[in-house]
């Protein structure tokens, strides 16, 4: 991990453990013919070359943008998925979803005021 604040790595690991969760619930309800998609690997371009604080505001930065993006693509899929399945496993993210939005909202606010 580049980043330097035990906030962030903190936040950053609820993300990574409710997302593992919500990826094995979508996997459940697609069936056994489906495949879960290849987690990225790759440094995000926004994150590349950053260490230590400029990291972790970068990470933020980006971690609130995703999520209001997923937000509103889970809104979306919510009301007008094809199937009643997948309209109850959208409704069921959406708390988590907005959780981790106000958790790195919260976490952005904090280190602008470092």
């Amino acid at each position: 991990s580049q980043g330097s604040s035990a906030d962030a790595k903190k936040v950053a690991d609820k993300l990574i453990a409710d997302h593992t969760a919500m990826g094995k619930k979508v996997m459940a309800a697609a069936g056994s013919g489906a495949t879960a998609p290849t987690p990225a690997t790759d440094t995000p371009a926004d994150l590349q070359g950053k260490t230590g604080k400029d990291f972790d505001k970068a990470w933020v930065d980006m971690m609130v943008s995703d999520h209001e993006k997923a937000i509103a693509m889970f809104e979306n899929a919510e009301k007008n998925a094809s199937t009643d399945q997948a309209k109850a496993l959208a409704s069921a993210a959406l708390p988590t979803l907005r959780d981790h939005l106000k958790a790195v909202q919260d976490l952005q606010t904090k280190m602008g005021a470092m």
